[in-house]
């Protein structure tokens, strides 16, 4: 599927300013060039762009009225002088319009802070049935929260002290909700700004690849919501929709994408839960022709991306963005590039670049897994291989929410491979740089009418030490799609086609690729209770991987690659 899109990416530069035909400049022109050294990764000049505070901060609450009579409960954070509003009018940010009862914390917060303190009203509210906003009968992705979102901003534009012009922000829900917004086409709102969003829900969040995701109660745990039995009601709700189908679709976001019409700048992190969501909203909203959509992925986990511990995106940068959309300022700078991307080097740091397009130049280069257990663009003998069911197989590390990273790319998967089927190639004989996503193509036979099948991508270090890139998982009921349930035949040989999360990554010379294989990843999948062997196909005929990498791949040979036999 890879190499039949000839998807194109054309590199503007690295950071550093090398540019030449809109085609990245190796260092070394022997092969691509080796990162900078990540303590001095330099940064786009416009992640500097900052203002002096003008102005103090006053918080008010507030009943914002609805167009069905309804109240929605909010708070906002105005430019003030003297412990008083401050006279005039100033553009406005919805912002973190979310179920989660943060609308009076965030008042106080550090972004109404500092906005308001350089002349920006910033409202936050509470959706419908949750926080100060009480009502009965809210479910997670309700509809009703577009069409409120759109009266709030609208709201706000007509007061007083607005110019009329007014943005929209927030950090995962809040950054999906602000996406809904902006489909429904308030005529005020000028520019958006969603941080580390979903796309779809179906996939991204409780059915991966079709599987029962293992961590599905933390979606539903945050909502503010009085009734006690919502939990519970939710859960069941997810549960009675295992294929896609209506339920999912009016939460899919790539639905609205042709709707969404203003200027967007769409943050994500290549460690976040939701990379494949900041992707897909860029490319859907690209395809739908918005030519003011930019999109930022840096080395970051879910959270702000002020708030990183790595390489983080100062939040003057953000407000170059409002400052520019909303403040009508020329000078303030805007993303130089469509993709402005992290290039991650394992635990080696990485460096910026800036990139005309997502995903990769070029086309996916196919590798076959061997029946010698190795990875090549020569297939070898044709043979069968044994993958051992292990629904209870996970990542190295079990963070999935709430914590640094879903799967710490620091986590040594050496030793949990060891009980994996996994096909490693030679040593890369030059830097090689994945930049889009993996699909792996499995020829397998299985013991069971289902289960679940995981494909990795990983980072073969020199000194043995196993590096997670990307996970792509696929229910095997699902292999047609995930609008259908469809029983495998125990015993007969079965294409299955894995697509991974995509990923910015560079395998630094003599390191190794492989495709590591296995049937469970706790905690993102839930354990399917199977048990069996399944044979896997290898070699010529067999199952192969195709990886979106920006330049032609060559491998070292050498007598075994770890893993084989």
């Amino acid at each position: 599927m890879l190499s039949r899109q000839r998807r194109r990416l054309g590199v503007i530069g690295t950071i550093t300013g090398a540019v030449v035909a809109g085609v990245l400049v190796p260092p070394a022109a022997a092969h691509p060039g080796r990162p900078a050294d990540p303590a001095h990764a330099v940064q786009p000049d416009w992640f500097d762009y900052d203002r002096s505070a003008a102005y103090g901060t006053v918080v008010e609450r507030l009943q914002v009225p609805m167009r069905d009579g309804f109240e929605l409960g909010c708070t906002i954070a105005r430019p003030a002088v003297g412990g008083e509003p401050a006279t005039g009018e100033f553009p406005g940010i919805l912002r973190s319009y979310t179920p989660y009862g943060r609308a009076v914390e965030e008042a106080e917060g550090e972004f109404a802070t500092y906005f308001s303190q350089r002349g920006y009203n910033v409202m936050s509210c509470d959706i419908r049935g949750t926080g100060i906003s009480p009502a009965p009968g809210f479910e997670a992705r309700w509809p009703i929260q577009g069409p409120d979102g759109h009266d709030a901003v609208e709201w706000l534009a007509d007061q007083s002290y607005s110019t009329g012009k007014v943005g929209a922000s927030g950090t995962s829900y809040g950054g999906q909700t602000t996406l809904e917004i902006a489909a429904q086409q308030p005529p005020h709102l000028a520019a958006i700004a969603p941080n580390v969003s979903p796309m779809e829900n179906y996939a991204e969040i409780f059915y991966p690849g079709g599987a029962p995701a293992g961590a599905d109660w933390l979606w539903v745990g945050s909502p503010d919501v009085a009734d006690p039995a919502f939990d519970q009601r939710q859960l069941e709700a997810f549960r009675a929709h295992p294929t896609y189908d209506e339920y999912w679709d009016v939460q899919n976001v790539a639905n609205a994408h042709e709707d969404i019409e203003v200027p967007v700048l769409l943050t994500g992190g290549w460690f976040d839960v939701f990379r494949a969501g900041a992707i897909g909203n860029y490319e859907g909203l690209r395809d739908a022709g918005n030519d003011d959509v930019r999109l930022v992925m840096g080395p970051w986990t879910h959270a702000d991306t002020w708030e990183q511990e790595t390489e983080p995106l100062p939040i003057g940068a953000t407000l170059a963005w409002f400052d520019h959309w909303l403040g009508e300022d020329p000078d303030a700078p805007l993303p130089a590039a469509p993709v402005t991307s992290y290039e991650v080097e394992g635990t080696a740091g990485g460096r910026w670049v800036e990139l005309s397009d997502w995903p990769a130049d070029g086309e996916g280069q196919e590798l076959a897994l061997g029946t010698d257990q190795g990875l090549d663009r020569r297939p070898g003998k044709p043979g069968t291989l044994d993958l051992t069911i292990d629904p209870d197989d996970g990542p190295a590390t079990t963070c999935l929410v709430g914590c640094p990273r879903p799967t710490d790319p620091a986590a040594d998967n050496a030793a949990a491979d060891e009980g994996r089927l996994t096909f490693t190639s030679g040593p890369l004989a030059h830097d090689a740089v994945m930049a889009g996503q993996a699909e792996v193509t499995v020829e397998a036979t299985l013991p069971n009418s289902d289960g679940n099948l995981v494909a990795k991508v990983m980072d073969v270090a020199p000194d043995g030490r196993v590096t997670e890139v990307a996970a792509g998982w696929l229910r095997a009921s699902h292999r047609f799609g995930h609008d259908e349930s469809v029983p495998v035949t125990p015993g007969e040989e079965t294409t299955f086609v894995i697509e991974t999360q995509p990923a910015h990554w560079r395998f630094a010379e003599g390191h190794q690729v492989r495709i590591s294989l296995m049937t469970g990843d706790v905690p993102r999948l839930a354990p399917d209770g199977a048990t069996g062997v399944i044979g896997v196909a290898t070699g010529a005929r067999g199952s192969m991987a195709e990886i979106e990498f920006t330049h032609r791949v060559r491998f070292d040979r050498t007598p075994a690659a770890p893993g084989r036999p």
